[in-house]
């Protein structure tokens, strides 16, 4: 079953792997984690401003019932809170930078490229 802590084991895995490990993320405790259940979406990052810049990952559990489908979604909404970091996003949800970035994860990974994005 997927909880907040668990997904937050999952990212803070993921940080230490090449090219997370040089993305400058923040640390766990740094980003929510939550469920989501829209029938549109595997996942999302959610950008907002509190008093602080906070960041948002959900994972819908009726998405990804297996880890590793998991672990290739926290990716994805990992590879947008760097492009947000960096301020690399723009209007285009997967622009040029985010999709270079995808192709590199997914090669890294063994992951396929037309599921991650």
């Amino acid at each position: 079953m997927l909880t907040p802590k668990r997904l937050a084991a999952v990212y803070e895995c993921l940080r230490q792997y090449p090219p997370f490990n040089r993305y400058s993320l923040p640390p766990a405790s740094g980003v929510e984690f939550g469920l989501v259940r829209k029938n549109d979406r595997s996942g999302d990052y959610i950008y907002f401003i509190r008093n602080l810049d906070s960041h948002l990952i959900r994972v819908n559990p009726d998405w990804n019932g297996h880890f590793d489908s998991v672990v290739m979604t926290m990716a994805h909404e990992m590879l947008h809170l760097h492009q947000r970091v960096r301020r690399l996003d723009s209007r285009t949800e997967h622009n040029a930078d985010f999709r270079a970035k995808a192709r590199r994860i997914c090669t890294r990974f063994g992951w396929d490229f037309k599921r991650f994005v």
